[in-house]
């Protein structure tokens, strides 16, 4: 089986890896938070709004993190996919979630790619907690990619771009989830999963957990918005 990241055929023991690869990954994973020194699963400058706790797998800034991302984000290498959302189920799987949702990709690039990663993500991360998969997010019209914006714009971008069906986040009891465990590949800002995460809480959600690849070192963001109180 050739190794996940530099495709070369081993014969080692470390999972989906060659030896050498699986050394950088491990480093990765252990990596610390650039701006604050805290450990991956402890530092506060990961805390966002309306969000729970947000867990994620490695820090997005080194070159091996890049490739990982590119692999999942524009070629939906299934075999990462699946071993990375077994990894992110592992990580959270002392959480106890009603169900797993995910932030849809734009449509014109499920149109041109041919696949939404945050979907394939996150049925590998329900398959692995046996957790069903709720599909209630949906986009309104276009709006820029985010990669290109700046903090700023890009929590401009999200607003009133999304939208939660209610109906698909209901289960066969007619209940609404309490708890829910969002998915997405890359967390940047956060702006897209506040703004998804208001929504679910909009509709009756009582706690968004947020599951994600990768998390950009960025001090937090100031922007807040709260669901307005019934």
């Amino acid at each position: 089986m050739p190794c996940m990241i530099c495709g070369e055929i081993d014969s080692s023991e470390e999972g989906p890896f060659c030896k050498e690869c699986f050394e950088k990954f491990s480093t990765l994973l252990s990596t610390p938070c650039p701006v604050c020194g805290g450990k991956r699963e402890e530092c506060e400058c990961c805390e966002l709004t309306g969000i729970k706790k947000v867990f994620f797998l490695f820090w997005y800034y080194k070159d091996i993190s890049s490739d990982m991302i590119i692999k999942v984000k524009y070629l939906g290498d299934k075999r990462e996919i699946s071993y990375l959302g077994y990894l992110i189920a592992e990580t959270v799987k002392e959480e106890e979630f009603s169900g797993v949702c995910f932030v849809p990709r734009m449509k014109n690039n499920i149109k041109k790619l041919g696949f939404d990663q945050a979907k394939l993500l996150a049925e590998s991360v329900a398959f692995h907690l046996g957790l069903p998969i709720v599909d209630c997010i949906g986009r309104k019209g276009r709006s820029a990619e985010q990669k290109k914006l700046s903090g700023a714009d890009r929590r401009r971008n999200v607003k009133n771009k999304f939208f939660v069906d209610a109906e698909k986040l209901k289960f066969e009891n007619g209940k609404i989830p309490s708890k829910l465990l969002l998915i997405d590949d890359v967390v940047t800002t956060g702006s897209t999963v506040k703004e998804c995460s208001y929504l679910l809480r909009k509709v009756g959600v009582k706690s968004v957990y947020v599951g994600a690849i990768a998390k950009t070192p960025t001090r937090k963001t100031r922007y807040k918005r709260k669901p307005k109180a019934k």
